[in-house]
Formats: structure tokens, C-alpha cells, sequence
């Protein structure tokens, strides 16, 4: 009989340790949640010129490679999936940290604006906008 071996990042671990205990649920549901959830979305998603590679966690702008930090490239996917679509903070932040949305954090103005950084338009618009009173989008024209 043979053994199957899996080399576990430590920090992946731990991660999924605390959106189970974020969401009150076992352990082995969230990573099981996680894996389909990666199945479902395994086709890398295309918004303008920006190629996102979900699997590899690696953005591509006109072709070229842009490293992009964890939780913005979760906020990035969230908005790349619904492209000019407003959602709602408590949903996107539901979305990134698997935790529901206190109000008072400011994490995801944060990360959205280290992405407008990384990814500023032509005419140095921004990627990711907002809808005051309403929530963020990802402005494909931008994109593009």
C-alpha cells in the first residue's frame, strides 16, 4: 500500500485554521469548501488586458507578469468576476476574509488602494472604483 505525501505550507495551514474558525465551521468542511470552490473557478478570468491566473495566484497586464499581494488578489478575483458590477463592502470583505464586516475596519479601502497603485489606467484612472453609499467595482475600460 502505498502512502500519499502532500508537502503542507505552513502558512496555508494556518490560514485555513482561521477562515474555519472565521466561518464556525470544522476544519475539514472549509478545506473541502476551498477545493471546489478552486475547481469551480480553475478557467483564469480575462477583464480587458488583465489576465488573472487563479490557480497560480499571478495577475498579467498586456501580457507582462504583476506580483500582487494575497488579500488584494482576492479583492481583485472577487471584483474580475463581475466586472463594472457594484458589490457591497460587507459582501467583499465577506468575500476576501471570510469574516462578516464590522464597519469600522478600513482593510478593504487599504488593499484597494495598494491595487489602484499597481494597476493605474492610461490616463491614471483607477482600476477598482467606488460607488459612494453603495460599494466598489472593477471599471473594465480601465482594465483594458
Amino acid at each position: 500500500m502505498s502512502k500519499l505525501v502532500l508537502d503542507v505550507n505552513p502558512d496555508l495551514f494556518a490560514q485555513l485554521e482561521q477562515r474555519a474558525k472565521a466561518v464556525g465551521k470544522p476544519l475539514d468542511a472549509v478545506a473541502i469548501d476551498l477545493i471546489l470552490e478552486g475547481i469551480k473557478r480553475h478557467d483564469p478570468i480575462t477583464v480587458g488586458s488583465l489576465l488573472i491566473d487563479c490557480c497560480h495566484m499571478t495577475v498579467y497586464k498586456n501580457g507582462q507578469s504583476i506580483s500582487v499581494m494575497p488579500k488584494p488578489f482576492g479583492i481583485l478575483v472577487a471584483l474580475a468576476k463581475r466586472p463594472n458590477q457594484v458589490i457591497g463592502r460587507p459582501e467583499l470583505f465577506f468575500e476576501v476574509w471570510g469574516r462578516e464586516y464590522d464597519g469600522d475596519t478600513n482593510l478593504l479601502d487599504v488593499n484597494i488602494c495598494s491595487l489602484n497603485k499597481l494597476f493605474k489606467g492610461g490616463d491614471g484612472g483607477h482600476l477598482v472604483k467606488s460607488k459612494r453609499f453603495e460599494g466598489y467595482y472593477l471599471d473594465e475600460q480601465e482594465a483594458s
